[in-house]
This record gives C-alpha cells, sequence and structure tokens, in this order.
C-alpha cells in the first residue's frame, strides 16, 4: 500500500515527536518524488519536524514552497524561529500574515511574542501583546500574560513585570512564575526571586492537597 498525505503527516509527526530526522526526510523525499501535495498539512508538519530538529534552513525551504499558506503553517514557522533565536524574523513573518489578510490566533500571539522576548525585541512584543485586544478583539489568556512577563523580565524590566503580574485578570499559574524567577536570578534581583519562590511554594502546596 503506496502510502499518501496523510499517511506522510502522521509518520512526520512521529518523527518530530521522536526528533527523528532522518525519517521525515524520507517521507519529505518520498512526498517530492511521487508528486504528492505539499498541502497545509503536510507543509506545517516538515516545517515543525525541520525546526524541532534544529534544521532551520529546510523548514523555511518548506515555507517559502508551499503553494498556499494558513496560519498554523506561519504558527509553526514563528515558532521554529523563536526557539532559535531569530526574533526579527520572526517579526517580518509575523507581518506577513498581517498583510495576507490572515487572521492570528492565540497560538500566533504567543510564538511571536517569545519570539520578541528571546531576542530583546521588546517594544515589538508589547505592541503585538497590546494589538490582541486593541485591534482583534482577543482576550489574552494566562499563557499571554507569561510571554509579556518574560519579555520584560529578560530585559530586566522586572518592576514593570511584577506589576504585569498583580494586574493579571487570572491567577498566575506555575509556569509564569518560574519564568519571573529566573528573570529575578538572571539580573540579581533577590527580593523579587523570593516574591516568586513564595508563591511557587504555596501552588506546590494547593496542589499537593488535591491528592
Amino acid at each position: 500500500v503506496r502510502p499518501n498525505e496523510l499517511t506522510l503527516v502522521a509518520l512526520i509527526k512521529s518523527c518530530a515527536n521522536l526528533g527523528e530526522l532522518c525519517g521525515g526526510v524520507w517521507a519529505h523525499a518520498y512526498l517530492l518524488k511521487n508528486n504528492l501535495s505539499l498541502n497545509q498539512f503536510v507543509g506545517t508538519s516538515l516545517i515543525h519536524l525541520y525546526s524541532k530538529c534544529g534544521s532551520l534552513s529546510y523548514a523555511r525551504k518548506v515555507f517559502d514552497e508551499m503553494p498556499e499558506r494558513d496560519t498554523l503553517c506561519y504558527n509553526a514557522m514563528i515558532r521554529g524561529l523563536a526557539v532559535h533565536g531569530s526574533g526579527q524574523e520572526a517579526m517580518e513573518l509575523y507581518k506577513n500574515l498581517i498583510s495576507r489578510g490572515l487572521i492570528p490566533d492565540d497560538a500566533t500571539f504567543v510564538v511571536t511574542i517569545s519570539a520578541c522576548s528571546h531576542s530583546g525585541l521588546v517594544e515589538e512584543g508589547l505592541q503585538i501583546f497590546n494589538s490582541m485586544k486593541a485591534v482583534y478583539g482577543m482576550e489574552p489568556k494566562v499563557e499571554h500574560y507569561g510571554c509579556l512577563v518574560d519579555l520584560l523580565g529578560r530585559s530586566g524590566r522586572l518592576e514593570e513585570a511584577e506589576e504585569c503580574i498583580k494586574k493579571m485578570p487570572m491567577k498566575p499559574n506555575a509556569m509564569l512564575w518560574r519564568s519571573f524567577l529566573g528573570s529575578a536570578q538572571i539580573h540579581g534581583d533577590l527580593d523579587r526571586g523570593e516574591i516568586a519562590i513564595k508563591h511557587l511554594l504555596g501552588l506546590e502546596f494547593e496542589n499537593s492537597g488535591n491528592y
């Protein structure tokens, strides 16, 4: 039985989860050899595979060669760029998504603000966060606030990061407090580090009470 696009997507996803680049490359080669469609599902899976395995240039090549791209394709490529510290390129891709008339979703904002955070693009990240509600009418979720706290904290703006946590409309989770703690450690802010640790211990105590 010859594999079709759906079979290849399943194979590529499995290879990505296992970090098995060779299997994914075989699937990509099979796709090209048999003139199968590089549709949005196959393309997005390949982008994720190559990005996760560190082959960012191949991920970008797949992205550029796709005949049609949806928001999920852009999210996968922006995420790959974010992980590898290519924030400026990620920003250009985000702008391209907007200019093509595509609508960013929750994941788009997470990966793009994260890309800004990893590349020190603080003002750009703040603008994107603020555009969620102002432009798209989307209420930021805890993961978006987490990205914002990381963005501010990494750049040393810990007071603003702390203020952001205080004004959040929902309860900060452990991941957010760990991010804040990491920033406090990097910048030698012992007082805010202690605050983060106290909240983390409190959350762990609450979780242990659920068992």
